[in-house]
């Protein structure tokens, strides 16, 4: 692969492709930076943490304009976490998914940290997957549920009124599961 590579970059000319779409991608850029802005400032103001402070890891965003509208993915890589934005008509509106990743951001490594007492109590994810919603993804990770349950809780925390309508979804997601539809 790496042989070819080179050789696929000059036969397709995705030097010249990416000068025409690179503004684009720096446009979309600039729309994100005040409600990344504004996710970091209110996450850190919830934790009572300076915004001077400095971590040993990088948060990198990159806009994928080729992916589907609203979307935020992220993956921690080497100490740098990578959050892929799709585009977005709004970039307000994946505000609450941002907020979710920087907050993977500020926890998994105290999850990490402490994962030997999680593993202690690994017993309680048989009783998690006992709850009706439960999610598959986390069937078999018991940190990782710990993890998204505590990201969970303070993201109902900070935003009260969308954390209604979520339990909203969800008790109506139960009823239809009850009733076998």
């Amino acid at each position: 692969f790496e042989q070819l590579l080179p050789d696929f970059y000059l036969q397709a000319d995705l030097e010249s492709l990416w000068k025409e779409v690179q503004p684009r991608y720096q446009e979309e850029l600039q729309l994100y930076r005040p409600v990344v802005n504004r996710v970091i400032r209110e996450t850190l103001s919830y934790f009572r943490i300076p915004a001077r402070i400095y971590f040993d890891r990088n948060i990198v965003i990159i806009p994928d304009l080729l992916a589907y509208h609203d979307i935020v993915n992220a993956r921690n890589v080497e100490g740098v976490y990578y959050i892929v934005v799709g585009p977005a008509g709004d970039p307000e509106d994946n505000f609450i998914k941002l907020q979710h990743e920087y907050l993977h951001f500020l926890l998994d490594p105290l999850m990490e940290e402490h994962k030997e007492l999680l593993e202690k109590s690994d017993s309680y994810l048989e009783a998690a997957r006992k709850q009706p919603l439960f999610p598959q993804d986390l069937w078999h990770d018991y940190k990782l549920l710990v993890t998204e349950s505590l990201i969970e809780s303070i993201l109902h925390r900070m935003h009260p009124e969308k954390a209604a309508t979520e339990e909203d979804k969800s008790v109506r997601r139960l009823k239809l599961i009850q009733q076998g539809m």
